[in-house]
C-alpha cells in the first residue's frame, strides 16, 4: 500500500470515528439520562392526577366581611325605616400534597439506586458478550419503560415505578456501551468520555420538551 492509499485509509477511519462519536453523543443526549429530568415529568404526572388521592384539602383561612348599612328616616306623620345588610364570606382552601410529593421522590430514589447498581450487570455483560447484548437489553428496557408511562394514569399510578426504573437502567446500558468508543482514539480519548458524560447530564432537557 503506497502513501496515498494509507493516507486515504486513515481519513476514512477518522471520519468513521467522528460519525460514531456523534451518534453516541446523540444517543446519550436523548436516552441515557432521562432520569435527570424527573422534576419536569412530575409536573405532567400531577396534571394527570397520578397519586392525587394522597392530597388532602386544608383550610388556610376564613376571610369574612360584614357590611351593614342602616338608614333611618323620620317624618312627622309617617316613619320609614329601611335596613340593608349584606354578609360576605370567603373560605380559602388549598391542597396538602406532601404525601404525593414523597411518593414521587421515592420513585426517583429507587430509580437512581437501580440505575447505579445496574452498571454492575451491564459491565459483566459487556465483558463477556460484547456491546451487543447490553445494547439489546437496553432497548427492551427502554421500550418497556415507555409503555409503562404511556398507560400511567389516576387509576394506575404505580406504573411510574417500573417505568422510571426501566428507562433509567436502559439509559445506563447505552452510556456504558457508548463509552467504548473512546478506546478508538489514541489521543483525546478523555475528551470523548467527557463529551459523552456531558450528553448524559444534558439529556434532562428532553423531559422539558
Amino acid at each position: 500500500m503506497d502513501k496515498k492509499q494509507r493516507k486515504k485509509s486513515r481519513e476514512i477511519s477518522m471520519s468513521f470515528k467522528i460519525f460514531l462519536t456523534t451518534w453516541a453523543f446523540v444517543e446519550n443526549g436523548l436516552f441515557s439520562g432521562l432520569r435527570a429530568g424527573w422534576s419536569a415529568m412530575v409536573y405532567i404526572l400531577k396534571q394527570k392526577r397520578v397519586y392525587a388521592y394522597l392530597c388532602n384539602d386544608v383550610d388556610t383561612g376564613n376571610t369574612s366581611s360584614l357590611l351593614t348599612t342602616a338608614q333611618v328616616s323620620y317624618e312627622t306623620v309617617l316613619s320609614t325605616v329601611s335596613y340593608n345588610s349584606s354578609n360576605q364570606s370567603t373560605l380559602t382552601t388549598s391542597s396538602d400534597c406532601n404525601d404525593q410529593d414523597a411518593m414521587f421522590n421515592q420513585c426517583f430514589t429507587v430509580a437512581s439506586a437501580t440505575m447505579a447498581l445496574s452498571a454492575l450487570l451491564y459491565g459483566h455483560l459487556n465483558y463477556k458478550y460484547g456491546i451487543r447484548a447490553p445494547r439489546i437489553l437496553s432497548v427492551v428496557m427502554f421500550v418497556g419503560g415507555a409503555v409503562c408511562f404511556a398507560f400511567v394514569d389516576e387509576e394506575l399510578p404505580w406504573l411510574v415505578f417500573p417505568g422510571l426504573l426501566l428507562i433509567s437502567s436502559g439509559g445506563m446500558a447505552l452510556y456504558i456501551t457508548n463509552n467504548q468508543i473512546s478506546y478508538m482514539f489514541t489521543t483525546g480519548s478523555a475528551a470523548v468520555v467527557g463529551l459523552l458524560c456531558g450528553a448524559l447530564e444534558a439529556s434532562a432537557i428532553v423531559q422539558s420538551i
